[in-house]
């Protein structure tokens, strides 16, 4: 698992974040879901995802799947949701998306084919052929998508828009699936979120503004804090360097955390599109023979910019200087940045 994805699985992982997550998507932040009504839930699918390992290129599971006991209008709906956080966008979505939910249904039904074959208790011959029984009842399953990267989501937003220009008559009789997602980029108001996952999302969204870092010191005020965890999430995510030394109480104080940035001139807080720890994370795989594009897969950054680190890395096989390869990195960035202008 890359660092994106371990550190957004942990994350996310956190009961008091799926549930804000859940509730600003289905409730508009109105809190009807509450921790305790989630429970962790096997990625049972992940036995049948291996068999076809190679149409997922990035994941082979779900980052976070929990079951949902959702209780309104006199109503309890037990559902099953996952997660899935995207550095990147993935135009295949719909297609991964529409494999893990039906993986999950198949899984569901299995699990009672074991049940009724163990007791065998069938009321009729159809019972027994089916393996299951006629009032079978299964739990709906229902995949999010965050969106984490710096872009606005462009891919598909349903299967259909992957097909090609067809008669209508065919396109009207097939079955559609619909990508559930969460862009940053899309939302006017955080104030639905009640945790401070909204503020990690707002960072997200903010960040191909001109000194972001300022006008968010100014607009959230001297008190503004947040956890490490998610001052981590931002790094790791937008690229920022905020210090995540200062601690009050377990919270860091992030007026004066990016204070020293905004004071030189740093408001994205990063030099160049990468940093130390993707340029260590790759050459820890080169040192495995691993290809360029292998790596770009499982680290989850695009082929060009591994291909420019990789390039760089190779001179310095087999000890892999990461302060000189990041430097070299620095300087190629800004002689490309001088030739522009």
């Amino acid at each position: 698992m890359s660092n994106k994805n371990t550190v957004s699985h942990d994350y996310l992982s956190d009961k008091a974040h799926f549930a804000d997550v859940v509730n600003f998507y289905f409730f508009d932040g109105k809190q009807v879901i509450r921790p305790d009504d989630l429970e962790n839930e096997d990625a049972v699918e992940e036995v049948i995802l291996n068999s076809f390992g190679e149409i997922f290129t990035n994941n082979k599971y779900r980052d976070v799947v929990k079951r949902v006991v959702v209780k309104s209008n006199f109503r309890t709906t037990y559902a099953v949701v996952g997660i899935e956080n995207q550095s990147y966008i993935d135009y295949a979505m719909p297609v991964r998306n529409m494999v893990y939910d039906a993986l999950n249904y198949a899984s569901q039904i299995a699990e009672q084919k074991k049940q009724n074959k163990k007791e065998k208790k069938y009321a009729d011959a159809n019972e027994y052929l089916s393996g299951v029984k006629k009032e079978v009842r299964i739990k709906p399953v229902i995949t999010l998508v965050i969106n984490l990267s710096k872009d606005k989501w462009d891919g598909p937003l349903r299967l259909s828009d992957m097909f090609g220009d067809m008669a209508p008559e065919v396109k009207y009789k097939i079955s559609d699936y619909e990508l559930q997602l969460i862009d940053p980029h899309d939302i006017d108001s955080f104030s639905m979120f009640h945790t401070e996952l909204g503020d990690v999302l707002e960072f997200i969204k903010r960040q191909n503004e001109d000194m972001y870092l300022k006008n968010m010191k100014a607009e959230k005020g001297d008190d503004w804090e947040l956890s490490q965890d998610s001052v981590n999430m931002i790094n790791t995510f937008t690229g920022s360097k905020i210090p995540i030394t200062e601690k009050e109480g377990g919270k860091i104080n992030m007026c004066r955390a990016t204070e020293a940035l905004i004071e030189e001139g740093i408001d994205l807080g990063v030099d160049i599109g990468v940093d130390k720890h993707l340029i260590d994370l790759i050459c820890k795989k080169m040192t495995k023979g691993k290809s360029i594009e292998v790596i770009a897969d499982e680290v989850e950054e695009n082929c060009d910019k591994v291909e420019a680190i990789y390039n760089i890395a190779k001179k310095y096989a087999p000890d892999y200087d990461i302060d000189r390869i990041y430097e070299e990195m620095k300087n190629s960035e800004s002689e490309a940045e001088d030739g522009v202008k």
